[in-house]
């Protein structure tokens, strides 16, 4: 009788490690679980607070580039360039009065925007480039001056309109100018304008990033040797204005 007595106390010994190493083993794998779901809270935690820091930090930056005079938008984005080096990701678009900024880290990103202080007018925006300009004196067609390219500077969403030129040149033979071409459609094909005299173009709006090109434009005379300052005129008001030397 105390042999199987002995047996029996045995048995539930066994019985009850076996039954404690099942519980530990499940407790192992929900303490597993548990530490794994939270580090998992944890990185998308840190994600959010630096995605945000990123956007915080950019629109600081973006304020303090801005009041210094910077013109107008692409240089907002190169400054913040470094922040990709530990991993964030920031872009930055000033458009529409407002500077909006996004930063982005692992799988969190954050959108903000505020008032912009100063916003670039049109003309800031439109960057005229005129190094290849060429009249009748160095290969262009007689009576026109052509290959003049614009573009919105880069990192600038807002649309640009022109409304209007004017163009004048030295020096002035009594010249007027007939027609001018913006991309191979004609802005303005009518009575000629002196020098100096405002030409009410067909508004001509600017959306994209792309490279625009003044075809020609075109006077009433051979033109050749001359200095030339073409102001373009915009919707909001603004202007700017560019020299063409081919003297």
């Amino acid at each position: 009788m105390e042999t199987l007595r002995a047996h029996n106390t045995r048995g539930i010994s066994v019985l009850g490690i076996i039954i404690a190493i099942i519980i530990l083993a499940a407790m192992g794998g929900s303490m597993a679980v548990l530490v794994a779901t939270n580090q998992e809270a944890r990185n998308e935690q840190y994600f959010k607070d630096q995605s945000f820091a990123t956007a915080q930090g950019g629109l600081e930056v973006s304020l303090g580039l801005i009041s210094t005079g910077i013109n107008p938008c692409d240089p907002l984005n190169w400054n913040l360039a470094g922040d990709s080096l530990v991993g964030n990701t920031i872009i930055v678009t000033r458009e529409d009065g407002r500077i909006y900024v996004t930063g982005s880290k692992g799988s969190a990103t954050t959108a903000l925007s505020i008032v912009d202080p100063t916003p670039p007018s049109e003309g800031q925006v439109l960057q005229v480039d005129a190094n290849h300009a060429k009249d009748a004196s160095n290969g262009a067609p007689p009576r026109k001056l052509t290959d003049i390219t614009f573009q919105l500077a880069p990192g600038c969403g807002q649309v640009v309109t022109i409304t209007s030129l004017v163009v004048s040149w030295s020096p002035n033979y009594g010249e007027s100018i007939l027609q001018v071409k913006f991309d191979g459609a004609n802005v303005y094909d009518a009575a000629g304008v002196l020098s100096g005299g405002t030409i009410d173009i067909t508004n001509q709006s600017i959306t994209d990033a792309n490279v625009h090109l003044i075809d020609f434009i075109r006077w009433d005379s051979d033109i050749q040797n001359r200095l030339y300052t073409i102001q373009f005129n915009f919707l909001d008001g603004s202007n700017k204005v560019i020299e063409v030397d081919t003297r």
